[in-house]
């Protein structure tokens, strides 16, 4: 069933075109959006535009980017969204806990602060597929 989800989620990053995001908070003004699937060592991630893994959302952002955080919070941090590419109140709900579970400020945004913990924790899931990757 992950990998239906998964699909689903890679192909509304191709369908998508251009991904539209939610407003950034005050603090993270400098950082930019996330808005597509990029990959970080073997690791599907959310993304900024340019590909960096640095990158910040919340509610009301929908991307692809939205899309493999979705699927990556059912598959590696046992959680149960849709994956649908909209960061709205469920998942929102579902970050929050995950953020508690890894050890991040449970705020319920994505940044490099939850990127970090999560990586380190439940992970994110493989380029390679059926599996996720922690780093260490």
């Amino acid at each position: 069933m992950w990998r239906n989800r998964l699909r689903v989620a890679l192909c509304a990053g191709v369908l998508a075109g251009a991904a539209i995001v939610g407003p950034a908070t005050p603090a993270a003004a400098a950082t930019p959006q996330c808005a597509i699937i990029g990959t970080f060592v073997a690791m599907y991630v959310p993304a900024a535009a340019n590909g960096s893994h640095t990158c910040v959302m919340g509610q009301g952002a929908v991307s692809p980017a939205v899309a493999i955080l979705q699927a990556t919070m059912n598959f590696c941090h046992g959680q149960s969204v849709t994956v649908d590419g909209v960061f709205g109140p469920k998942t929102r709900a579902a970050l929050v806990t995950v953020q508690r579970n890894v050890g991040a400020v449970p705020d319920g945004e994505y940044g490099p602060e939850t990127f970090g913990k999560m990586a380190r924790t439940g992970g994110f899931i493989s380029t390679l597929g059926g599996f996720c990757v922690i780093l260490l």
